[in-house]
């Protein structure tokens, strides 16, 4: 950063739309400019369970993301709380969209009646699956203002619209200064957690601690 911002601007050799976690990636680095960055690591830096504990909380609060509506399993199926497996079901693929719909509602309307759970009042669905498509065309660029990064970290030779830019961002990065508090407080218990864990286990697979693939 001493001699060239540009070397901390790695998201420019990303293309998110072929990932999730464009949200989280942004806001954990607006808010890591409230200190020197060499304190914090990169968000592109972060192991692997570092990273989910950074989708999780900024994605749910930035980017309205909420669970997944189907969650397609490799391997040993897990059943979370409040999700439906239909056992020895077959379609026909030949029948009308509008027949397999009806039919495969009133199975989910059985379902919901056997468990006691109710549909979401209109309205409140709300939020984004965390495989979401991102549509947006330019390479690197879903819906975050990543210029305004690049403004906090050289902000010379600035046009009028480019200084309007800069004190947003830098609003932007107070406001948001207590989450990222509270997030590498939860990262640093995650830390001390693998630490008592692998030290009791040595032998096992520390999948925790491996980087995150870009």
């Amino acid at each position: 950063m001493k001699n060239d911002p540009s070397t901390n601007w790695w998201w420019k050799k990303i293309d998110f739309r072929k990932r999730d976690d464009e949200a989280a990636a942004f806001y954990y680095e607006l808010a890591r400019r409230n200190h020197p960055l060499e304190i914090f690591p990169s968000f592109n830096k972060l192991n692997y369970g570092e990273h989910e504990i950074v989708f999780q909380k900024f994605s749910r609060k930035f980017a309205g993301w909420k669970r997944p509506l189907a969650i397609v399993h490799v391997g040993k199926m897990y059943l979370h709380e409040d999700y439906a497996v239909f056992q020895n079901v077959t379609w026909n693929l030949r029948e009308s969209k509008n027949a397999l719909q009806t039919r495969f509602w009133e199975m989910i309307e059985a379902e919901r009646i056997r468990r006691g759970i109710s549909e979401p009042a209109p309205g409140k669905e709300g939020g984004k699956s965390r495989n979401a498509g991102n549509k947006n065309k330019n390479k690197g660029k879903g819906g975050q203002s990543w210029r305004w990064l690049e403004l906090m970290d050289d902000p010379h030779r600035l046009t009028s619209n480019d200084r309007s830019h800069l004190s947003a961002a830098r609003e932007k990065c107070r406001e948001i200064k207590s989450d990222f508090r509270l997030l590498w407080d939860e990262i640093g218990k995650h830390r001390a957690f693998l630490e008592r864990y692998y030290r009791e286990n040595p032998k096992a697979l520390q999948i925790d601690r491996e980087p995150v693939k870009w």
